[in-house]
């Protein structure tokens, strides 16, 4: 039987919890819910923001609270008179989630170092993107409230990155994680289509992490990719051809204009914006 679930909390952190949600078949997100007035009778990642008030006569198996403030919340939702075997914390502290400034960074920091050189040697047509680029180019580091690393190549590189990935990436260990069960899944949702790589053991450094390859289709010199339920557009020549940026000593590819391309995606990516969610990108198709 499919679970219902309504995340407490429509932020970045909600979003990426609803993320590891799609993984799972038997669980549905049926709703956001949350405090902030402004946020209700909109929509996160296609699903309505509702508010509180309406939680009691709303259809649900599960309330999962994806807030740092989770004390606070479930106190109120045991107050309105949810009954408390109903509500589930996605995390005690969604801080474990970023990658701040310890091992945890070093540990996303490595991965990203080794799939840019297996990439650079197989002739990979790949670039740095999202936040990942944003951190790279504007900070010279990750961002430490980033929680996973971003890539991004057209789609006619599918094929030659799953071939690269199948010939090599077994033999891939972090030196930050006593286990290391990296795996990587091709997928295919609606209109997106992206590789997610993980390590499957749930030991704390790289539990919900991840490294996200999108592919994007290009037509009548544009770029678009699916994230969530948005399209995202780019003209093609802020992108190609790849240029390439030296970080911390390693060559990593990116978009030939990667400063342009960073203001289409965030307007003024110069800002420091730690709260960020899929509806705030300014390419968005209408």
């Amino acid at each position: 039987m499919n679970k219902r679930i309504i995340l407490f909390g429509a932020s970045c952190f909600g979003e990426k919890v609803f993320n590891d949600y799609t993984y799972d078949k038997d669980v549905s997100v049926v709703a956001f819910s949350d405090n902030d007035n402004s946020k209700h009778n909109k929509q996160l990642c296609g699903v309505d923001i509702i508010n509180p008030e309406l939680l009691l006569t709303s259809d649900f198996d599960i309330i999962v609270i994806a807030s740092m403030y989770d004390d606070e919340i479930y106190n109120q939702l045991i107050s309105m008179g949810i009954d408390k075997s109903k509500i589930m914390r996605a995390i005690s502290n969604p801080q474990k989630y970023s990658f701040g400034t310890g091992d945890k960074l070093k540990m996303a920091e490595h991965l990203m170092f080794y799939l840019s050189e297996l990439f650079n040697s197989y002739d990979v047509q790949y670039y740095i993107d999202h936040g990942t680029l944003l951190g790279i180019v504007r900070d010279k580091t990750l961002l430490p409230w980033d929680v996973d690393i971003d890539f991004a190549a057209n789609d006619s590189q599918k094929k030659l990155i799953l071939d690269t990935l199948a010939q090599n990436f077994k033999s891939y260990k972090s030196p930050f994680c006593t286990k290391n069960r990296w795996q990587y899944q091709l997928i295919e949702e609606n209109k997106s289509v992206r590789i997610k790589i993980f390590n499957a053991s749930n030991l704390e450094i790289s539990n919900n992490f991840g490294v996200d390859i999108y592919f994007k289709k290009s037509h009548n010199d544009l770029s678009s990719w699916q994230i969530g339920n948005k399209t995202l557009i780019v003209d093609n020549t802020l992108i190609y051809p790849l240029s390439s940026i030296n970080f911390k000593g390693k060559e990593l590819k990116v978009p030939k204009e990667n400063r342009e391309y960073l203001k289409t995606l965030y307007g003024n990516w110069q800002e420091t914006v730690k709260e960020w969610s899929f509806d705030k990108f300014l390419n968005i198709q209408k």
